[in-house]
Parts: C-alpha cells; sequence; structure tokens
C-alpha cells in the first residue's frame, strides 16, 4: 500500500507478526511511499495515457476526480494518517502537473452505518454534473492493482450514475498494474532498505 493506515499496513504487518517465528531484529517495514518521486511519475504517465483518451479539444476541461479508499471518521480522530497521506499524494501529483486541470478528492466503498471520510465517489459525481463540469477522468488513487473496486465499483457501478446525472464522458484510469516506473519504483525501495544495513 502507497499509503499507511492501522487498517491495511498495519494490520497486515501485525498479522505477518502474529506468524513469524524468525529474528524480529532483521525486519524491515516500509510504512509507505505515497511521495516517491517514481511513484508519482507512475501515475501522471498513467494520468497521460488517459487523458489521451478524451477528445483532443475538450482535453484540458476533463476534471481529474481522484477516487480514495474511505475510512471510519473515528480512525481519522485516532491520529491515522491515510487521509492526510492521501492528499499529500494528490498535491504531488498535480504539483508534477502544474496544476494543469481542476482536480477533486473523493472516497469510495463504504460500508456499515459509521461516519466516513467524504465526499462520496457518488456523490461527487453528481456534484460535478450539476456544476456542468461533464468530462471525467476517475483515477483510483489509493489502488495499484486493477480488481473488483476500480473494475466493478468505479467503472460500472458509478458509470451508470454519471450517465444518470448526464455526464457526456466518464473513463476511469487503469491502475498501476505492471507499470515499468511503478516496479521501479518498489525495486528502488527495497534497494535503498538494503543499503541502509548496516
Amino acid at each position: 500500500y502507497p499509503h499507511y493506515s492501522i487498517t491495511t499496513t498495519g494490520s497486515s504487518y501485525n498479522e505477518w507478526m502474529r506468524h513469524y517465528k524468525g529474528d524480529v531484529s532483521k525486519i524491515i517495514l516500509v510504512k509507505n511511499y505515497h511521495q516517491d518521486v517514481k511513484y508519482i511519475a507512475a501515475l501522471n504517465q498513467r494520468i497521460d495515457e488517459s487523458l489521451n483518451l478524451f477528445e483532443e479539444k475538450i482535453r484540458d476541461k476533463v476534471q481529474l476526480v481522484f477516487s480514495a479508499h474511505g475510512t471510519p471518521i473515528s480512525l481519522v480522530k485516532k491520529g491515522d494518517p491515510y487521509s492526510l497521506q492521501i492528499k499529500e499524494t494528490i498535491e504531488a501529483v498535480m504539483k508534477a502537473r502544474n496544476f494543469s486541470h481542476e482536480f477533486h478528492l473523493c472516497f469510495q466503498s463504504k460500508v456499515g452505518p459509521m461516519k466516513w471520510l467524504e465526499p462520496s465517489t457518488d456523490k461527487m459525481i453528481e456534484q460535478l454534473a450539476k456544476e456542468n463540469k461533464k468530462h471525467l477522468l476517475v483515477i483510483p488513487i489509493s489502488f495499484v492493482s486493477d480488481h473488483v473496486e476500480t473494475l466493478f465499483e468505479l467503472d460500472i457501478e458509478y458509470r451508470h450514475v454519471a450517465n444518470e446525472v448526464g455526464i457526456i464522458d466518464y473513463k476511469v484510469m487503469i491502475g498501476l498494474n505492471d507499470s515499468g516506473i511503478f516496479v521501479e519504483a518498489l525495486s528502488d525501495l527495497v534497494i535503498q532498505q538494503l543499503h541502509s544495513i548496516k
């Protein structure tokens, strides 16, 4: 996970430690890499590829809709850094693009009755339609690979919402998946940690 949350990296690490029987002193954990230069470059490469799918005459009007997996507000109040790191990633992405497009942050995949981070992705789509901003590129910012939350939730469920409210262009950026720059980012992180071992 690029962004650290006690519900993702934290819980995975804790579960792994529960079963690990080796020397704990030799374990190095990369908690997050949400501002890594190559990670940001990989995101921007995918964004560029996706923007090229829009007609050139409207390309500069495309709204960049960053959709992140939501978390309960209670976690934020407990100091979970996830939502702040998401914002820092978006800031780094847009800074590298010289803030070329209007951009928005929203959250998806809410479950249960608790209060979660807002606005929700569906509400953001509806709001942009009301503002007559009808060319959207949805960027799954907290996911590095395509799966049910990108392929179904974003690309099918929310496409239906977009169609219902009159969005003209609705495209979902493909995940980083096997992006060469992203693979380099991950390998560099590992190499950096190996060099730090004394």
